[in-house]
C-alpha cells in the first residue's frame, strides 16, 4: 500500500509540474504591417521590450503631412479571430488625460506596455490608437493600427527561444533554445565576395574571429526570446 500511495504522488507530482511549466509561456513577438485612415499618417510597432515585467511595444508614429497631428495615452490591443479583430485588453482601463503632439513631416516614438492586454494565446494582433489630424485647423478623426503576431513557446527552466533564418549561413548549427546567461557562439560561412553583419535584436555583434572558414560572433542570451539577422555590406536583407 506504502508503494501504491507512493507511486500515486510521483504521478501527481509529475502532472502537477507539467501542467505548471504548461501555463509559462515566452511571448515571442514579431512586428508586422499597419493600416491607416489617413494617407500620410501611419504607426508601426520598431521593437519588442522584454526587460521587465510586462512586455511593451516600442512604436513609431510617422507624419508625412504638411498638418499637425494629436493623440492621447490611449490605446486598444485587439486579437484576430474567425476573421473579426476582438477586443483583448483585460479589462477598462484608465488613460491619463493627455495630448501628444506629432509636428508636421515628423516622427514620434512612443512604448505601449502589455500589462493590460492579454496576449497569451498565439495569434496575430493589433494595436490601435486614435489621433486627429488637423487639417485647416479642422480636426480629421483617423485610426491608427500596428500588426504583431505572437508566438507563445513553452519556457522550461530558463530557456528562451533563439530564432534565426541564417541555415544557408551557418557553419555549425545552433539550438533553438538557450538557457539565459549562457553564451552563445554563431559561426558564419565565409564569403569571399561580400562582407557581413550579424544582429541580435537589431543590435550588431562584434565579429570576433576571421580565421579559418567561418566568421565568429559570440553573445550572452537575455532572459528573453532573442532574434539574430544579418545584413551583407551591399545591403541585401535576412
Amino acid at each position: 500500500m506504502k508503494r501504491i500511495n507512493r507511486l500515486i504522488f510521483c504521478l501527481l507530482l509529475i502532472f502537477a509540474t507539467v501542467i505548471s511549466l504548461s501555463a509559462c509561456r515566452d511571448p515571442y513577438i514579431e512586428s508586422g504591417k499597419g493600416t491607416t485612415t489617413y494617407d500620410g499618417v501611419s504607426f508601426m510597432v520598431e521593437s519588442i521590450d522584454y526587460s521587465e515585467e510586462h512586455v511593451k511595444l516600442n512604436t513609431k508614429l510617422v507624419n508625412n503631412t504638411l498638418y499637425e497631428v494629436t493623440y492621447g495615452a490611449a490605446y486598444t490591443v485587439e486579437r484576430y479571430v474567425d476573421g473579426d479583430w476582438i477586443n483583448s485588453m483585460r479589462a477598462d482601463v484608465s488613460f491619463i488625460e493627455i495630448a501628444y503632439v506629432l509636428s508636421p513631416l515628423g516622427t514620434n516614438e512612443k512604448s505601449y506596455s502589455m500589462q493590460f492586454a492579454d496576449i497569451s494565446k498565439a495569434g496575430q494582433y493589433r494595436i490601435k490608437v486614435i489621433c486627429h489630424v488637423h487639417e485647416n485647423d479642422k480636426p480629421v478623426y483617423t485610426t491608427l493600427t500596428a500588426n504583431f503576431t505572437v508566438d507563445n513557446e513553452l519556457t522550461l527552466a530558463g530557456y528562451h527561444k533563439l530564432d534565426y533564418e541564417l541555415n544557408s549561413w551557418l557553419y555549425e548549427d545552433l539550438h533553438p533554445y538557450y538557457k539565459a546567461g549562457e553564451k552563445v557562439t554563431v559561426k558564419i560561412g565565409k564569403a569571399y565576395d561580400i562582407g557581413f553583419n550579424l544582429y541580435l535584436d537589431g543590435e550588431e555583434l562584434v565579429m570576433e574571429s576571421w580565421d579559418g572558414d567561418y566568421w565568429q560572433c559570440s553573445f550572452i542570451m537575455p532572459d528573453h526570446p532573442a532574434k539574430l539577422t544579418y545584413e551583407t555590406y551591399d545591403g541585401m536583407l535576412g
